[in-house]
């Protein structure tokens, strides 16, 4: 049952010219490139002697390589065959509130396309905002199902694990009387899950758990074993270098690998016992107990966010528990890392839609994973120019820091105030930043540009801001150090000591030194996600050309700047690269005006950070934001006011003003 690639093109141009777009003759190679890779991996499920593999499609941003997949779905829809012919389709996304659009447009489109306006919906979106209201027997019914990247990993993983919650993974494949045979990811997903825990997470579930003790003797031996021997590595200060492979053996034999004894036993407990437990009890009793008690308060959002902290890290053990674990110092704080593919070996692969993933090592990784290029011609960036500046120092720690972020932020603002000073029209600009550095930045109030600020981890696939001019990249999103290894170990296992400390035995296929180009890969490919949130993506013309659009960059040392420019340049070709006269002395202010709408969005950019239990103290959020106390007075009354952005804002990210012993805070609440 494959779908026409004339008649796929035909609708696609149709719907494509339908949204103001231009077609031109390398999107229609682009679409029909896509077509054929879903026809293709739809045959392949029908056959038994087919490889599995992920085909890794790179269609570019703004080609329409969401809109192809609504209208492939949608013609599946009607072609006059009965429900039990369908293949099945699973897609994932990365947003909620994509999941419910691409949804949505697959049962309008079905519609248009069958001449049935009556048509039963055939495609449902399923994940947390639903659950309670769509039963998860209900989906086999339906022949497309949209779900989020992270309903689908965590079922990967669950799959893998054949833990509690194994079930997931069934309801989601299963279709009719079969399973679905076309599973589809829009935009790049993690298939390795990263752990990282510190000593001091350990210690704080043992005392916090103390009460669950008795009730779970193997889970608490586990936790105590564990803790003693990551004591040995962290206090080990003559370790001579930052990184190092803990154990050559899985971490749950080290249990009774390292027992000096030679007892199979402990306090009457089976050692390998250690090795296959299932933490689900343990966890379902923890969130019973009362910590706020135990370290003498009553307080429940306390209590709160001490249970979530312990679920994370008992969540953590229960990853380290499965794999190896590597050891990776860093500012003097020791940190216990592991990482693992998610996917189990008899899942079935799919096609992925991956903008960047020309220029992302990862898939050189995995296993099984095969990167279709693009045709060529598609866009042209050549009314893109990047302003470039050197030498600063863009990282979050360096940025992040309270005071230095509100300077750094007014002094950004005043430079572009004076640079846009003489433009015709106010430029719409778009201030991609550290999530540290939000809030900050949004007291600023420019005079002569209308600004939108981001922050990196909340960008991919929104086009909240695709009528911006101006893209200003106001910090780098850097991983750690120890994240390369990670991953590099979670596709292909682990490695020596020796690998981790010698950039020379990091060769791996191309890349002279694969933790450098997993990290440089992984930067870039944010970089151009980034840039086209803006109107750049937008098409304009049979060559491909898109608006006029300038990018602002700060970057740190010129080596690390011409990494990132060439990888920028080959994803988004055509681009002029030129120079921008920026530093980061101080310039002569125009004082901050303490706008009402800058100094509320400053707050619910701070408050929404918080986790879920979360509490602070109304006076540290003012001390932070540098807030004085008549200016407060005026916030916390909108606050109260019903209807006002302030009032309405805070209850869509539930967090609630209270009072308490006469002192004000605010506590992050469940949705």
């Amino acid at each position: 049952m494959s779908i026409s690639p004339t008649l796929f093109l035909e609708r696609m141009e149709n719907r494509w010219a339908g949204f103001g777009n231009v077609v031109s003759a390398p999107l229609r190679r682009s679409w029909h490139q896509t077509c054929t890779a879903l026809n293709d991996k739809h045959r392949a499920a029908d056959d038994p002697w087919e490889e599995e593999t992920w085909k890794v499609l790179c269609p570019p941003t703004g080609s329409g390589k969401t809109q192809g997949l609504i209208v492939y779905a949608s013609m599946l829809n009607t072609q006059n065959i009965p429900l039990y012919s369908h293949p099945g389709m699973i897609i994932v996304t990365r947003r909620i509130d994509d999941a419910d659009n691409i949804a949505q447009q697959i049962n309008e489109l079905s519609r248009a396309y069958s001449g049935d306006p009556k048509k039963p919906d055939t495609a449902i979106s399923y994940h947390s905002d639903k659950k309670g209201l769509v039963k998860m027997s209900e989906l086999a019914q339906h022949p497309e199902l949209v779900i989020t990247h992270n309903a689908y990993s965590r079922a990967l993983d669950e799959l893998n694990r054949n833990a509690e919650i194994e079930d997931t993974w069934d309801y989601f494949y299963n279709f009719k009387s079969g399973r679905r045979k076309l599973v589809v990811i829009d935009e790049a997903i993690d298939l390795v899950e990263y752990t990282e825990i510190q000593l001091e997470d350990i210690k704080a579930v043992l005392f916090l758990c103390e009460p669950i003790k008795k009730e779970f003797p193997s889970e608490w031996e586990m936790l105590c074993r564990l803790k003693g021997i990551l004591e040995q590595y962290a206090e080990d200060n003559k370790r001579p270098h930052k990184e190092s492979i803990l154990n050559d053996l899985p971490t749950c034999q080290w249990f009774f690998n390292n027992e000096n004894s030679g007892s199979r036993t402990v306090n009457g407990i089976p050692l390998d016992s250690l090795s296959c437990l299932d933490l689900t009890e343990f966890k379902k009793a923890l969130r019973k107990i009362k910590m706020d008690r135990l370290i003498k308060k009553h307080d429940a959002g306390e209590n709160a966010r001490l249970v979530r902290n312990c679920l994370e890290t008992v969540s953590a053990v229960n990853s380290l528990l499965k794999t190896f674990i590597f050891y990776s110092r860093n500012q003097s704080t020791p940190t216990f890392n592991a990482a693992r593919y998610i996917v189990p070996p008899d899942a079935r692969g799919g096609v992925i839609l991956d903008a960047t993933a020309m220029c992302n090592p990862v898939y050189d990784l995995c296993k099984g994973a095969s990167v279709i290029k693009p045709p060529t011609g598609t866009r042209n960036y050549q009314n893109v120019t990047v302003h470039t500046s050197y030498g600063h120092k863009v990282g979050n720690s360096e940025m992040g820091d309270n005071k230095k972020a509100l300077q750094l932020s007014q002094d950004l603002v005043d430079h572009l105030d004076v640079q846009f000073s003489k433009d015709t029209e106010q430029r719409k600009v778009l201030v991609i930043t550290h999530d540290d550095v939000e809030p900050f930045l949004k007291q600023c109030i420019p005079q002569n540009f209308n600004m939108s600020v981001a922050h990196w981890g909340a960008l991919d696939g929104s086009n909240e801001w695709n009528d911006h001019d101006t893209v200003v990249i106001f910090g780098l999103p850097y991983k750690p150090k120890r994240w390369s290894a990670s991953v590099f170990m979670g596709y292909q296992g682990m490695q020596s000591t020796a690998w981790l400390q010698d950039k020379n035995l990091r060769k791996f296929k191309k890349h002279e030194d694969i933790r450098i180009a997993i990290d440089d890969g992984q930067m870039i490919t944010d970089i151009v996600q980034a840039v086209n949130r803006v109107r750049c993506r937008k098409v304009t013309d049979e060559d491909g050309n898109c608006p006029k659009t300038d990018v602002f960059m700060l970057l740190p040392t010129e080596n690390k700047a011409k990494t990132l420019l060439d990888g920028i340049s080959r994803e988004m070709p055509g681009i002029r690269i030129t120079g921008w006269n920026y530093d980061s002395q101080k310039q002569k202010k125009r004082g901050r005006k303490s706008g009402r709408g800058n100094w509320d969005e400053s707050l619910v950019a701070y408050l929404k950070k918080l986790g879920v239990g979360d509490r602070i103290a109304a006076s540290d959020i003012s001390k932070a934001l540098d807030i004085n106390s008549e200016t407060w007075k005026d916030i916390v009354r909108r606050i109260k006011t019903p209807g006002t952005y302030l009032n309405e804002e805070l209850k869509r990210i539930t967090v609630g003003y209270q009072m308490e012993l006469q002192r004000a805070a605010f506590l992050k609440l469940a949705p």
